[in-house]
């Protein structure tokens, strides 16, 4: 059996971490702009990069049916973070708030 490129190989490994890492980031600089310090963006950018791609996941394969293999899940941490770019590329959430 020929085994894919990108299953179980280091390459998975860090396309995998990159992607984490964008979401992650980009949800942040979306959510709070620049105006938390940069412990504050490691944290968010962390805990955002695991909650939001993967309740994004969860509502895609509970109450859609999308079957989940890594393929779809890399594609749904790519669109989560462009999403975020492109949400974030004018102000912050939280200053389009108060404006």
């Amino acid at each position: 059996m020929v085994e894919p490129i990108l299953y179980g190989s280091w390459i998975q490994l860090v396309v995998g971490l990159l992607l984490f890492v964008a979401a992650g980031y980009f949800v942040t600089l979306a959510l709070f702009g620049e105006k938390i310090s940069l412990v504050e963006k490691i944290v968010f950018s962390v805990v955002l990069g695991f909650f939001v791609p993967t309740l994004l996941i969860f509502v895609l394969n509970y109450f859609l049916g999308v079957k989940i293999d890594s393929l779809a899940v890399a594609v749904i941490y790519a669109v989560v973070a462009a999403a975020a770019v492109w949400l974030g590329s004018g102000k912050s959430f939280l200053q389009r708030k108060h404006s």
